[in-house]
């Protein structure tokens, strides 16, 4: 998992960090996001979020490594127990502060801490990539936290009086709509499925246990080393009256056939596939327009044995 989070951070410098965006309530990822990276330290959150706030479009994933750097930085920048402000409200139409922005409402999140500051000799390089101040640190924190900011079509900004503290801005383009009801929970106990189920990976780790996964919560599993390969496996299950009822497929295989070009024979050869879609570039362009090419579903690596249970129960559904 720390893996995993330190590479989406460098890919959010690279092309295949892309955010994939859904309207979120300002409120709930403030609070779950503030109230986790300040558990166990001796900072104390105040959230204020105005009633009237509105919902933002943003990357939920991403923005809420924006939150957990600049919160890290506060607590780290607070050597005795204090609180950490927390506030989130709308901008005001004509103000000076979106003058260059452009049209459309915007939101203001200040998070200010009781800090010692930042010295001024060192302000106008903190959002550089491998500043950093810290021993042992990497200096990829607030520059990733820009970089979000940046790819959201946001803001950054902070103001620092040292000895007094520390007050970072992040301005958002908002939604002039309400939030829409959050999904239900999914629940972490899977019901079992049933049927055959087609991995098609060049991995053999991922051969391996996949198939392993899949026989835990019902399934069975036939693997198949890329598409060209797969394809043969699913028209030979149609012909021998036991076809597959699912399709894991990867999205890059070197040298063989995967992602849209392997989708596209198998829905050739059966209109109605379910092919699911997996990939290590969680954020990567084919994964972003998955549904809209044909998946009828997808994962980012690594994932769960309740997230592949989940998402093929839905595919099934």
């Amino acid at each position: 998992d720390r893996a995993t989070s330190l590479a989406r951070r460098l890919l959010t410098f690279s092309k295949g960090g892309s955010p994939i965006k859904q309207t979120v309530n300002l409120r709930d990822i403030l609070r779950s996001s503030v109230g986790f990276w300040l558990s166990g330290s001796k900072l104390r959150a105040e959230l204020s979020v105005a009633p009237d706030v509105l919902p933002v479009t943003v990357d939920p994933v991403q923005f809420a490594q924006v939150i957990e750097n600049v919160v890290i930085n506060a607590r780290e920048a607070t050597t005795e127990s204090g609180k950490l402000f927390v506030r989130a409200s709308n901008v005001l139409p004509g103000s000076a502060e979106i003058a260059d922005l452009g049209g459309g409402p915007w939101v203001k999140i200040e998070i200010e801490d009781e800090g010692g500051g930042i010295p001024e000799h060192i302000r106008d390089r903190v959002f550089e990539l491998c500043f950093t101040t810290k021993p042992g640190g990497s200096g990829i924190g607030l520059s990733t936290a820009k970089s979000i900011m940046d790819q959201h079509g946001g803001r950054i900004a902070l103001k620092s009086v040292t000895g007094q503290g520390t007050i970072v801005s992040l301005l958002l383009p908002a939604v002039a709509q309400p939030c829409p009801p959050p999904a239900p929970p999914h629940t972490e106990i899977v019901a079992k499925g049933c049927g055959r189920i087609l991995v098609i990976d060049d991995e053999d780790m991922m051969l391996e246990v996949l198939p392993t996964i899949l026989e835990n919560v019902g399934y069975s599993a036939t693997a198949a080393k890329d598409g060209a390969e797969g394809c043969e496996a699913y028209v030979r299950a149609i012909t021998e009256g036991e076809p597959f009822a699912a399709v894991l497929l990867d999205a890059t295989i070197p040298g063989g056939l995967g992602g849209e070009a392997a989708l596209k024979r198998l829905l050739r050869v059966d209109p109605l596939a379910k092919v699911i879609l997996f990939s290590g570039y969680a954020d990567s362009d084919l994964m972003i327009r998955a549904e809209e090419l044909g998946f009828k579903g997808r994962l980012g690596k690594p994932f769960t044995a309740t997230e592949l249970a989940a998402t093929l129960q839905r595919a099934l559904s």
